[in-house]
């Protein structure tokens, strides 16, 4: 009865509507604050197969900059997967880190996740691993 009461709980492995999107590219000393859906696509198919190319599209809570979510690419250098999408989603809760991983072949699979976190919408991590101890 009393359910408009209860403060909404919300799920820190997701991005936020309240927080503003900075865009970090490899290579570049700074970062781009509220980039656009065009600003960022653009970054993503200019990716290269090298250790200084890197998208970081980053949230941070206004009230609490300790507290974060990002998702990030890169292409593999060498392993199994070289010359394919490494895509990590990281985010903080409850005073720990937590970070996710997985592989993916082609770049329209990397930009539909980039296109659903810019979105606010709901990402699936089916087939991430997580690596979460390697997060101090």
């Amino acid at each position: 009865m009393f359910n408009f009461l209860k403060k909404s709980s919300s799920d820190d492995s997701q991005p936020r509507k309240g927080w503003a999107w900075a865009l970090q590219v490899g290579g570049y000393a700074g970062s781009q604050s509220n980039p656009s859906w065009a600003d960022i696509h653009e970054e993503l198919i200019e990716l290269v197969q090298d250790s200084d190319s890197y998208l970081i599209l980053e949230q941070r809570d206004p009230t609490d900059p300790k507290r974060y979510w990002f998702i990030q690419c890169a292409i593999a250098l060498q392993g199994p997967y070289a010359g394919q999408y490494s895509l990590e989603v990281g985010y903080r809760k409850g005073g720990k880190g937590y970070l996710l991983d997985c592989t993916l072949p082609t770049l329209e699979q990397v930009t539909a996740y980039f296109d659903q976190a810019f979105r606010w919408k709901k990402l699936d991590y089916t087939g991430f691993e997580d690596m979460s101890d390697m997060v101090q």
